[in-house]
């Protein structure tokens, strides 16, 4: 708002201007807000096939140690 010499700021230009910006200010913060939960459940998502991963993985090591002990063994009897 350039304000000329001559020309006075008064109560009704303040509150115009006031009202714009906070309306402005209010739908930004809304949509930082709604990518904020978005990607608070994407994070949430990927945690949970983060975990279904790591428990696909501990059962896969499980039963390549159980493998190896069976085959182990296998070399201890021909001995």
């Amino acid at each position: 708002m350039y304000l000329k010499m001559g020309k006075q700021v008064t109560i009704g230009n303040l509150i115009a201007v006031l009202s714009t910006l906070m309306i402005s200010i209010f739908i930004w913060a809304k949509s930082m807000e709604t990518k904020a939960a978005e990607h608070d459940m994407r994070i949430k998502s990927l945690e949970r096939i983060s975990s279904r991963f790591e428990q696909k993985l501990d059962k896969i090591n499980g039963t390549l140690v159980q493998i190896l002990i069976e085959l182990q063994n296998k070399v201890d009897e021909k001995k």
